[in-house]
C-alpha cells in the first residue's frame, strides 16, 4: 500500500477529544507501544509541532525514529495536513541521501505519527558547534552529498526551503564518517508545473539561511536552495553565517540589501575564484 492510500485512510478522531488530550505530553511516551507496532525507546528530540524517539518496529526489531505530532496539534487540520504532506514528500524521494519513511498512521487515542529510518549519528549543525569551521576537502565531500539530495528532489519539483546544517545528518557508513542524509522537508513546497514556482505571500525558513527571494516571501524555485546550500557551504568553511543580526527582519533584511563579507577575507586560507556563468 502507497503512503499516500495509507494517509487518507487514518482513522478520524474527534476534535474535542484530541484536544482533551493536551494534557498528556508527548516527551512522556517512551515505553509505550504504537498500534502494537512500534515501541519508543528514548526521546531523541523536540520541536514545535512534534517530537522525535528512537524506536523499535515490535516484530521486525527493527530500530526506527519515530516523529509524534504534539496533541494540540492533532486537532487542527492544518497541523495535520501540513505533517501528512511532509511525509508524502519525502515518500516520494528515494534517495541515497534523503532519509526514508516508512510509515504514517495514528493511534486510537489521537495520536498522529511518522516512522522514519533510524540514523545514529549527529546533526551537522552539532558538529560545527564542536569542531568549528572545516577543511575545505571535508567542508566539498559534506555539501556534494546534500547538492545530489537536492537535484533529486529538485528534479520531482520540490523544494526543500529549509537547508542548513541543522537538517543535515551525518553518519558513519561504509568507512565514511561524513555520510550524509538530509532532513526534515516539513517546509517544502511542490512546484506548480505551469507557474515553476511555490505559493507566495508567508515568509517561512531559518533566516540566516533563505535567499532574497524567500526573505521577501516571493516565488521561490530550486535557485532558493541552491543559495541555502551556498550560505551552508560558507558557515563549514568560516564557522559562521554570512548574515547575522539581532532578530529575525533584521537577519531577513541583509539578504535582500547587503553584500555578503568576502569568505577569502574571512578564511585567508581559502581560495574563491569567480566562474563564468
Amino acid at each position: 500500500m502507497s503512503t499516500e492510500k495509507k494517509i487518507r485512510q487514518l482513522p478520524s478522531t474527534d476534535e474535542a477529544r484530541l484536544l482533551a488530550l493536551s494534557s498528556r505530553s508527548v516527551e512522556e511516551l517512551a515505553g509505550t507501544t504504537l498500534l502494537d507496532r512500534y515501541r519508543l525507546i528514548e526521546l531523541r528530540g523536540e520541536g514545535g509541532a512534534a517530537v522525535v524517539y528512537r524506536g523499535q518496529h515490535v516484530i521486525m526489531q527493527k530500530p526506527v525514529a519515530v516523529k509524534v505530532l504534539r496533541p494540540e496539534h492533532s486537532a487542527r487540520q492544518d497541523y495535520i495536513r501540513r505533517f501528512i504532506a511532509e511525509a508524502r514528500t519525502v515518500a516520494k524521494l528515494k534517495h541515497e541521501h534523503i532519509v526514508d519513511i516508512l510509515d504514517i498512521d495514528r493511534t486510537e487515542d489521537g495520536f498522529v505519527f511518522c516512522v522514519m529510518e533510524y540514523l545514529e549519528g549527529e546533526e551537522l549543525g552539532a558538529t560545527l558547534d564542536r569542531e568549528g569551521p572545516m577543511p575545505v576537502g571535508r567542508a566539498r565531500h559534506i555539501v556534494i552529498q546534500v547538492a545530489e539530495a537536492l537535484a533529486a528532489a529538485h528534479a520531482v519539483g520540490i523544494v526543500h526551503r529549509d537547508v542548513k546544517p541543522q537538517n543535515i545528518f551525518r553518519v558513519r557508513r561504509a568507512g565514511d564518517d561524513d555520510y550524509v542524509k538530509l532532513l526534515d522537508f516539513g517546509i517544502a513546497k511542490q512546484v506548480d508545473e505551469q507557474a515553476g514556482i511555490t505559493n507566495t505571500g508567508t515568509v517561512m525558513g531559518t533566516a540566516e539561511y533563505m535567499a532574497p527571494e524567500q526573505c521577501r516571501a516571493r516565488p521561490v524555485d530550486a535557485r532558493a536552495d541552491i543559495y541555502s546550500l551556498g550560505v551552508t557551504l560558507f558557515e563549514l568553511l568560516s564557522g559562521r553565517c554570512p548574515f547575522e543580526g539581532e532578530g529575525f527582519l533584521d537577519v531577513l533584511m541583509k539578504h535582500v540589501n547587503e553584500r555578503p563579507p568576502r569568505l577569502s577575507v574571512l578564511v585567508p586560507s581559502v581560495s574563491v575564484r569567480r566562474t563564468a556563468s
